[in-house]
């Protein structure tokens, strides 16, 4: 059986799950194989919360899927968790040397890691605790990740070999229930997919805006969450979530046509891609419109609250940059008083943009694998 340089990835949203056969070839990840499917498919997922069982039957369902027929054996399993079990967070968080004129060594480098990280992790608890309704040591913390340093204000690459006083440090830290991570990883073992790796949405976006250099709002426009991601200057500025996405529009064919929501989804679809009568695709939009204007709204009053100054460029992706009234209403909406240099200009994020990345053509102009791309551009060399 084969394993050299094979790494099975899954992307799990909010309502859907997207997973993927990846090896490297040269200085590119080649996407082999991808397989798509909706949560609902096993049967009592709400949306509502972790949904943790679920998300494990279609862990367990589309890897089977993907590997089938297929003499291969994962090194690694790398699964980006829905926003509603894994959690990111920027954290921002100041510490003042006491030998201020003292080069900083490699030794010290760690410590001050260390410190601005417990710190990091103490406060991120208590929030996230607060707002969970659990308790701070049931917080399993994945990953720490410094996106930007300053000394003594002023912005530098690495810590190594420089004086100041005040350290500034922003972290992004990823972060889930303890019971999530501890169920997942039996799962994931008792299958034999090799070594698991976790990974959240920013993460994979970070290496992306790092390498590109890139600045703007990054939407990812999911069932029910649409994830909100501040860039500049090729550095991760906040993350924010607005519990709203393209599921919304569904419910409201569902309610208002008088059928289910598997019904309505696949009605959704077919709106996207064009393919109803045009008394039909009339009759669509005008029950969508409103929910969408909604949505524009909430997602300006989030946006709104980051009171950073924003590179004008928003680009889009997820199931709901599809609708062509997202795009029209991000692109023509009222952005008024708004902290941008610019107005919006916005852009389509697809997987074939993303550089270093080979995936098949039929998905590459399908902005529901964008992160399927992002997480490949990980692995790249």
């Amino acid at each position: 059986m084969e394993t050299q340089n094979h790494i099975l990835i899954a992307d799990i949203g909010t309502e859907s799950i997207k997973t993927a056969l990846i090896r490297q070839k040269k200085n590119e990840i080649v996407a082999q194989k991808i397989v798509s499917g909706y949560l609902d498919e096993y049967n009592d997922y709400n949306g509502k919360d972790f949904g943790l069982n679920v998300v494990c039957k279609a862990v367990i369902s589309s890897a089977k899927e993907v590997l089938d027929k297929l003499s291969v054996k994962p090194l690694i399993f790398c699964i980006n968790l829905p926003i509603t079990i894994l959690k990111g967070a920027i954290s921002r968080q100041t510490i003042d040397r006491d030998r201020p004129a003292t080069v900083i060594d490699a030794r010290e480098v760690s410590l001050i890691c260390g410190k601005v990280s417990a710190k990091a992790q103490e406060e991120i608890s208590q929030n996230y605790a607060t707002d969970a309704g659990i308790m701070p040591e049931d917080i399993e913390f994945r990953t720490f990740k410094i996106v930007e340093l300053k000394i003594d204000g002023y912005e530098v690459p690495h810590l190594q070999g420089f004086t100041g006083k005040t350290i500034e440090a922003k972290i992004l830290a990823t972060f889930l229930p303890k019971t999530a991570f501890g169920y997942l990883s039996k799962i994931v073992k008792s299958m034999g997919l090799g070594k698991l790796i976790i990974t959240h949405e920013a993460q994979n976006l970070v290496r992306y805006i790092e390498q590109e250099k890139s600045g703007g709002i990054f939407l990812d426009i999911g069932g029910d969450v649409t994830q909100i991601f501040f860039a500049k200057n090729g550095k991760l500025e906040g993350i924010r979530e607005l519990k709203s996405g393209s599921r919304a529009f569904s419910a409201a064919i569902s309610y208002t046509l008088g059928i289910n929501m598997v019904e309505a989804r696949i009605l959704k679809e077919k709106y996207v891609k064009k393919i109803l009568s045009k008394d039909v695709e009339s009759r669509i939009r005008e029950i969508i419109i409103p929910f969408m204007t909604q949505w524009y709204e909430d997602l300006k009053g989030r946006i709104k609250e980051t009171r950073i100054m924003m590179p004008s460029d928003v680009f889009v992706f997820g199931g709901g940059a599809e609708f062509p009234e997202i795009q029209d209403i991000l692109a023509s909406g009222n952005w008024g008083g708004f902290p941008m240099i610019s107005a919006p200009q916005m852009k389509i994020l697809y997987p074939k943009d993303i550089k270093k990345v080979e995936i098949p053509v039929n998905f590459g102009s399908d902005p529901r694998y964008t992160p399927i791309s992002l997480i490949c551009r990980n692995y790249a060399n």
